[in-house]
């Protein structure tokens, strides 16, 4: 869940320093699963190189990037208006499918493939922020079902 006090203290910041901001937050779909079944270091791997996607598109972008919890990275956009988050967003989730996140066992001739849910909400107020994480979950719980390389809008 998202609500920790860690990440409403981020936001907090970000609100003080820019005012109302739209805020994206990347959600890897079933990491768990993949770093059980694939190995810490497959996992690692993936997540370094999904770091290294969204650090570098959030900083050309005017953005702050924040990773946290061991699947999660948000991403505050001061210079965009909402549906310019969302536009990005959807570029990013793009790009996640072009990595090359895939895993494939000797013993198994599957290969999994990593993918991205996203959710683009407004932080405007205290208030919401918090309220931040269950609705975040929420949102994101809702865009899992979709299949994954998703993005869910706020509004």
């Amino acid at each position: 869940m998202v609500s920790n006090s860690r990440i409403q203290s981020v936001l907090r910041d970000w609100l003080r320093r820019y005012g109302a901001f739209p805020c994206v937050i990347f959600d890897i779909d079933e990491f768990s699963v993949y770093a059980s079944s694939y190995g810490a270091a497959s996992a690692a791997a993936a997540l370094s190189k999904l770091d290294g996607l969204f650090s570098k598109r959030a900083a050309d972008a005017g953005g702050h990037m924040h990773f946290f919890e061991h699947d999660r990275f948000l991403i505050a956009l001061p210079t965009h208006r909402y549906e310019e988050s969302v536009t990005w967003a959807e570029r990013c989730v793009d790009a996640v499918g072009e990595l090359d996140l895939a895993f494939s066992q000797r013993e198994s001739p599957s290969v999994v493939r990593l993918t991205v849910t996203a959710a683009v909400v407004s932080v405007e107020s205290r208030i919401e922020i918090e309220r931040f994480g269950r609705h975040m979950d929420d949102l994101l719980r809702d865009g899992k079902f979709t299949g994954g390389n998703t993005v869910i809008r706020d509004r």
